[in-house]
């Protein structure tokens, strides 16, 4: 029992420890990562618990890249824009034809 518990920790450690580091920046169109040269194809949120997320990122090249983003208590204001941001891009992966008629009266 206690071996398993010390290889879940020091598994949860070195998926840590492999996170990419980088800048995920909105542009108002596409989501761009600081790692890849060209904007990413989609920007996905996993998991949503208020101060932190689980978002999974696929690159042009469909490769794709779990990211798990914390506030940072420093700076509160730049994480509400970046959730909004996120939660806002979610419905662009729609058609142009599907986002039309929801918005048709």
């Amino acid at each position: 029992m206690a071996a398993s518990g010390v290889v879940s920790i020091v598994s949860l450690w070195i998926f840590w420890r492999k996170q990419p580091v980088g800048h995920l920046r909105w542009d108002g169109e596409q989501w761009h990562w600081s790692a890849s040269a060209a904007p990413l194809q989609a920007v996905s949120i996993q998991f949503d618990f208020q101060s932190s997320l689980w978002v999974v990122l696929r690159t042009h090249d469909r490769q794709r890249i779990g990211l798990w983003l914390d506030e940072d208590p420093e700076d509160p204001c730049n994480w509400r824009a970046l959730r909004r941001a996120l939660v806002g891009s979610q419905g662009l992966a729609v058609s142009p034809l599907a986002s039309e008629d929801r918005w048709a009266a």
